[in-house]
């Protein structure tokens, strides 16, 4: 067999790349694997998975930067070549210092964020129990009858049915003549809907933020629609109201925008809105079957829903949720907000309906 030599006579030394690719080094077949795990992983819409590998390959390459350094070699022979033991101790150094920054930032965040709102103090309220509202039903948040495993899985599937990967059409909106006793309804996405007529307007769970939800908007962002609107956009907006506190229903930038206009809101709930500068005596609240006559046109009412609620940690379902029902013009209509299938619908049509136009929110419950 000839060596290489170069110009000089000199043996040629192996390049870098071509020691990569030499007989006997499993590198190359460690990467071909991952490209080949990250490719099917799309391909099956778990782009979850790609991110959980790329975690793990910056943990990884962490460690293998922090093993060239002089930490942990105490008992360590050869430096080149570090032990396991080293790198746990390096790897569980990495994740003491990640979890300390949480626990910073969390802290941070409560003390200084307004995003999560005042605290709610407790209540006399018949829906109320050990510092908690409860549902009309009694409701778990899981089913012993649907596999923790199998909705593990779900989570981990990304597809554009869950979140669409296009701008989503939508038609433009613009306020239409109206004659007397004729309204117009427009739907802004989601839970946001506008009623307007020639006497007032108001709006359900008002979302125009451009960021996402949740504290410092970390939180997922809403749907890309065609048209894009903002507050501004609306006309002057009489009565806003609340069907629960979730960060996809109350906008904390929104409800600023709105400060003038009147709020209606479950019990608690204005807790976050005094903390956000609105004039208490702007904020209406109601507990389920609360009723109010809004003005000599408009008759409200509110009533219970299935959900919960919660803002931050340690919250939840410290303030109220529900459905609202408004009667105008002879008309009778119904907004869910969040909710999953209860016996109350019953009571609620017998008590105000039949409705001529119901908005109810999909979605929000499934078999888990």
């Amino acid at each position: 067999m000839k060596n290489l030599e170069d110009s000089g006579g000199n043996l040629a030394k192996p390049s870098q790349s071509s020691k990569f690719f030499q007989p006997g080094n499993d590198t190359l077949g460690y990467v071909l694997f991952l490209l080949s795990l990250i490719l099917w992983a799309e391909g099956k819409n778990l782009r979850s998975v790609n991110v959980i590998l790329i975690i793990i390959a910056i943990f990884w390459l962490a460690v293998h930067l922090l093993a060239k350094t002089k930490l942990f070699t105490k008992k360590e022979v050869d430096l080149s070549k570090p032990s396991r033991k080293r790198k746990f101790k390096l790897l569980s150094l990495i994740i003491v210092v990640l979890v300390a920054i949480m626990v910073f930032s969390t802290m941070i965040a409560l003390n200084f964020s307004d995003d999560f709102g005042g605290d709610a103090p407790e209540y006399d309220s018949p829906n109320y129990n050990d510092g908690e509202f409860e549902n009309v039903e009694s409701t778990s948040m899981s089913n012993p009858n649907s596999s923790t495993w199998d909705t593990l899985g779900q989570y981990m599937v990304s597809d554009n049915c869950r979140s669409p990967d296009e701008v989503l059409p939508s038609k433009a909106f613009e306020l239409k003549p109206l004659g007397d006793e004729e309204f117009s309804v427009s739907w802004f996405g989601h839970s946001t809907v506008l009623f307007h007529t020639n006497e007032f307007s108001l709006i359900t769970d008002p979302v125009f933020s451009k960021g996402g939800a949740g504290p410092l908007s970390f939180g997922p962002s809403p749907f890309q629609y065609e048209d894009d609107y903002s507050v501004d956009d609306l006309p002057k907006i009489d009565y806003v109201f609340i069907s629960h506190d979730h960060y996809d229903h109350l906008d904390k930038n929104t409800i600023k925008e709105l400060s003038s206009s009147l709020f209606y809101v479950p019990l608690g709930v204005d807790s976050h809105l005094i903390e956000w500068g609105i004039d208490e005596k702007n904020i209406f609240v109601f507990d389920w079957y609360d009723e109010a006559n809004v003005s000599e046109d408009l008759f409200v009412a509110f009533a219970p829903s299935r959900h919960f609620s919660g803002r931050g940690i340690g919250d939840h379902s410290a303030t109220l949720w529900g459905s609202w029902i408004f009667e105008f013009y002879n008309y009778s209509i119904y907004f869910s907000g969040d909710t999953g299938y209860t016996e109350e619908f019953k009571k609620i049509t017998e008590k105000y309906g039949p409705f001529d136009l119901a908005f109810l929110d999909s979605g929000q419950y499934n078999v888990a």
